[in-house]
């Protein structure tokens, strides 16, 4: 389950993704990759035998991330959320965490 190296990682899940450039990931499989590598990838992301997969693992998830249009924003914006500093309001009304 465990990747030993970056290429027993990428040749792992070559019939679902691909590196293109070295600088972006092409899904062949996007439903796969959702489905079942995703979280492979996680548990090298986690788990894996060297900070070399472990970085590799995180960096491939970011990537497909972007492809299937997941888009993170910065830390800052939670921060600013989280200190009352946001026009925008909670998702969350207030009796949601009433105990």
């Amino acid at each position: 389950m465990y990747a030993r190296s970056i290429s027993d990682l990428l040749t792992r899940h070559k019939a679902v993704f691909e590196l293109s450039n070295g600088a972006s990931i092409v899904l062949k499989n996007p439903q796969r990759f959702v489905s079942s590598t995703l979280d492979q990838l996680v548990v090298n992301a986690v788990f894996g035998e060297s900070e070399e997969v472990r970085s590799a693992a995180r960096w491939i998830i970011r990537r497909a991330g972007l492809e299937l249009g997941v888009v993170l924003p910065p830390i800052r914006a939670f921060m600013r959320r989280g200190l009352g500093r946001s026009a925008r309001a909670s998702p969350f009304p207030p009796s949601t965490f009433a105990a």
